[in-house]
């Protein structure tokens, strides 16, 4: 069943509990090139982008990693498993790794808020199916409307589809 355009608005303003970007990411789904089987969702926040993916391909197993603990709880309501703390913690590498080789992973709107993104992106390469591909998000800071919100409202730019660059890469082309 694949997710109306509605429903992808009301996942995206639902809950107003919650901390941080957690909305439904429709934009990176629509990326996805082939049915997956094995997903990891780099910072989920509440799992709804995984709600959108279990939508459209009902088979997949969705995982994900979330540090925040309320947003963490929240994911486990339409992920298979969630993963709670941060990528850098030995703790969740081992479980990451346990639950592998992913044929998805999804970095969107994260790498930026990490220390080490090239490590970060060394240490899921690692866990990904000899196959796989990884669909990444980045703000795009020199668009007015990213600056704008993010450095003087110090929130999300609303309208964020223009404001990103999203990008596809499979397996075979990176090399860390």
């Amino acid at each position: 069943m694949t997710t109306s355009w509605f429903e992808s608005l009301r996942l995206r303003l639902g809950r107003k509990d919650r901390r941080g970007y957690s909305g439904a990411r429709p934009d990176v789904v629509r990326m996805i090139v082939h049915e997956p089987a094995l997903v990891l969702d780099v910072g989920c926040g509440a799992g709804l982008t995984a709600k959108l993916i279990r939508d459209r391909y009902p088979n997949a197993h969705v995982f994900g990693i979330e540090a925040d603990p309320k947003l963490a709880r929240q994911a486990c309501e339409h992920s298979t498993s969630v993963f709670e703390g941060p990528l850098n913690d030995e703790g969740i590498r081992s479980q990451i790794k346990d639950s592998g080789p992913y044929d998805l992973i999804i970095c969107a709107d994260v790498l930026e808020h990490m220390l080490d993104p090239a490590e970060a992106l060394n240490q899921l390469t690692r866990v990904m199916a000899d196959d796989g591909y990884l669909i990444t998000s980045l703000p795009n800071v020199r668009h007015i409307s990213t600056f704008w919100n993010l450095g003087i409202r110090g929130g999300r730019p609303q309208n964020a589809h223009a404001k990103l660059q999203i990008t596809v890469m499979h397996s075979s082309l990176i090399s860390l």
